[in-house]
């Protein structure tokens, strides 16, 4: 099973599915050390107080700007082996880039709230 760029695909609200060339999911927990006596070399940790981010890479317009609150549908394979859903997601960033060839990508940064259905 070989999952490449060109078997994902991205939509925003609804709006459209863009060609998913590049998308990044990023959930991180803050750590905490509660190591008490007893614990092992390490330590003993807990993670809370999660944030996640998503960067999504397109060549098409996807008609969003910061501020925009949207749900994000993330499908990864063809046909899909995993479907992501994150509702409400704010925009905290949009960004075009172009390079030497005139190749457009726009680029776009999302803070999630809630869970991610589908994990």
């Amino acid at each position: 099973m070989a999952i490449c760029g060109k078997d994902c695909s991205i939509t925003i609200d609804g709006s459209g599915t863009f060609e998913g060339h590049s998308f990044t999911i990023d959930t991180t927990s803050e750590e905490n050390d509660v190591r008490a006596f007893g614990s092992g070399d390490y330590g003993a940790w807990l993670a809370c107080a999660k944030s996640g981010t998503v960067t999504i890479n397109t060549y098409g317009n996807p008609g969003v700007t910061s501020g925009d609150v949207a749900d994000l549908v993330a499908v990864i394979g063809s046909p899909a082996i995993l479907t992501l859903t994150m509702t409400s997601a704010v925009c905290t960033a949009f960004n075009i880039a172009v390079d030497a060839k005139g190749i457009v990508e726009f680029v776009t940064n999302w803070r999630l709230v809630g869970d991610i259905a589908g994990i």
